[in-house]
């Protein structure tokens, strides 16, 4: 089980060869976060894209407890002013370190500096 940031689904959306290479070796091991979900529908322009979201995600999502959300405040209280780490990135750090499983993000500025967390770089 792996945990997948959003700027991969944007990559795969934009078609970007990278990211369908890593969707594709990796496709039966992507968990996301409810966080995650609502930032991919968040940045669709049209019903079109609505659509090809809502159509193309059908990975596990990982529910939040308030153990994860405990976690987020003191990851986004360190975070937020140091390494600019938003609101959506505490979650989803916090869901990974929780969880115990690798975080795979490109934004490595953000979460780079957050202890515990099994960044990995997919691309």
């Amino acid at each position: 089980m792996i945990l997948v940031d959003t700027d991969i689904f944007i990559d795969y959306f934009r078609d970007y060869e990278p990211a369908n290479a890593f969707f594709e070796k990796y496709s039966k091991d992507i968990h996301i976060t409810y966080y995650t979900m609502m930032e991919l529908i968040s940045g669709a322009e049209n019903k079109t894209q609505l659509k090809q979201i809502q159509e193309s995600i059908f990975y596990p999502i990982q529910d939040t407890n308030n153990q994860i959300m405990q976690l987020s405040i003191k990851i986004y209280s360190k975070h937020k002013l140091t390494s600019g780490t938003g609101l959506i990135d505490s979650i989803n750090a916090a869901s990974a370190i929780f969880h115990n499983i690798d975080f795979y993000s490109r934004n490595s500025k953000h979460f780079k500096n957050i202890e515990k967390l099994k960044l990995k770089i997919p691309y």
